[in-house]
């Protein structure tokens, strides 16, 4: 019985003739979706230009350039880098492909 309902589970449907109303549907979610992305990153884009004369950008760019250099340093960092290259190079060769 279980065998029965596996296949008549499996078994594919018919197309269902919509006059291409799954189309249209399709196409109006792909422009909403892009609509609110693109107000996502317009009010984002907005926000980060009214806020950015109130930014200490010079005071925080010469804080940053010493902590940088002192990173830039550190052989582990290169060695944390290159573990992270290599797994995920070995991932999608042998689990993508």
């Amino acid at each position: 019985m279980i065998d029965d309902l596996n296949t008549l589970l499996g078994a594919p449907l018919p197309e269902i003739a919509d006059r291409g109303f799954s189309a249209k549907v399709m196409v109006r979610i792909e422009k909403a979706q892009r609509r609110d992305a693109m107000f996502t990153f317009g009010v984002l884009g907005l926000t980060a230009l009214a806020a950015m004369p109130f930014l200490p950008i010079v005071k925080t760019v010469d804080a940053l350039v010493p902590t940088l250099v002192g990173l830039a340093l550190q052989p582990g960092l290169y060695i944390a880098a290159a573990a992270i290259a290599l797994t995920l190079l070995a991932d999608r060769e042998l689990f993508q492909n």
